[in-house]
Order: C-alpha cells, then structure tokens, then sequence
C-alpha cells in the first residue's frame, strides 16, 4: 500500500485538487530565484481529469524546466541554445494553455482575429504579475525566434500536441500511429535534410 501512494504521489508531483478542479504548483528552485521572481507558481490547468491534468501538468513542468534553461544561458547574448530552450519553452506552455504556438502576425494575416483575441483574454490574469514574460512568450510569439528542425517539431508534435487524438489507442495502435506518420518526415529529411520549420517553403513542398 504503502508503495502504490508513493507512486501515486509521484504521478501527482506539482498537482493540487480543489473543490474537483486541478492545478500545477511548484516552487522556482532556489538556484533560479534570482532570474525568475515569480517564487510560487500555481496555474489552473482548467480540468477536472486527472489524466488531462497530468498531460498539462507535464507540458508546465517542460515549459518551465526550458525557460530556466534559457535564463541561466542568457548571458550569452545571441546564444541560440538559449533562443531555442525559451522557444521550447513557449510552445509547451502554449500547449498547456490549449492553444498551438502560432505567430501573432499569422494569425492576423489569416484574419483570425477571434484566435488572436482569445488569446489576449488568457492571457489577462498574468497581466501585470510575474507569470507575464512566459505567459506572453507563449500566447503571442514573444519569445526569441530560433531554428527547430523538423524532426524536432515531428517529436513535439506526437508527444505534446496531437495527446487528444492519440486518448484510448492501445501501444500497438499508437506506435502504428506515429510510424506512419513518421515515415513521412524521414523520407521529407531524405530529400530536403533536417531543414529548421521556419526555413521550409513551397520549393520544399
């Protein structure tokens, strides 16, 4: 008994329940507290299952592990390690707030102005607070640009963003799942190499 809470507890780890809804919590570990100020993070995942909180919870915990990764990097000015975590960094919390890191001025392009302003309403309660640098890294493309490959992205994607679609598959169906889809970008990086996603045009198509 005493082994399955230890398990469930580590299952758990930085998740609080209240009144049936969760939560992420954890504290910025002290060798980071003098370049993060936000010193007690608690974020609603918007969910009342625990698996969906767990999946959110993991896409946090990632987000945050990246962004200090970046802030510990940035006194390398042009670092592109540090870029690339923060970039990492923002399109898991993206994610986690139940939107796909897109650029601002793409949305806007697309006219897609009810996205654009969806995200804005998210984003209004870390307005003003400590939460506000990764929170609009996330949501409106303010994070340093950087060069993800796709193969990187492809990873991101199956493990991060497409969770939903693989919800009820067995292993057998999820492994059969991805190889197909991953036979694709190897025969992509075949023809055209590992080419960062920015950099892929029509040419490539």
């Amino acid at each position: 008994m005493g082994y399955i809470m230890s398990e469930m507890k580590t299952l758990d780890q930085y998740l609080k329940q209240r009144k049936g809804r969760w939560y992420y919590v954890r504290r910025v570990p002290l060798r980071y507290a003098h370049v993060d100020k936000r010193g007690l993070i608690k974020s609603a995942l918007k969910t009342s299952s625990r698996e969906v909180a767990r999946a959110r919870r993991d896409s946090l915990a990632e987000a945050d592990d990246l962004y200090w990764s970046a802030l510990a990097s940035s006194r390398a000015k042009g670092s592109n390690a540090s870029a690339v975590s923060r970039y990492r960094a923002a399109k898991a919390r993206a994610f986690a707030r139940g939107f796909i890191y897109t650029p601002v001025e793409e949305l806007s392009a697309q006219n897609d102005m009810t996205e654009v302003i969806d995200r804005i309403r998210a984003l209004e309660g870390s307005l003003n607070t400590r939460q506000a640098v990764p929170e609009t890294d996330a949501l409106l493309d303010t994070a340093p640009k950087a060069s993800i490959p796709i193969s990187e992205a492809f990873d991101l994607y199956c493990d991060k963003i497409s969770i939903g679609d693989q919800k009820g598959k067995s292993p057998d169906q999820r492994r059969n799942w991805r190889k197909v889809k991953a036979r694709a970008v190897k025969n992509f990086v075949g023809l055209r190499g590992d080419k960062p996603m920015a950099e892929i045009d029509r040419h490539d198509g």
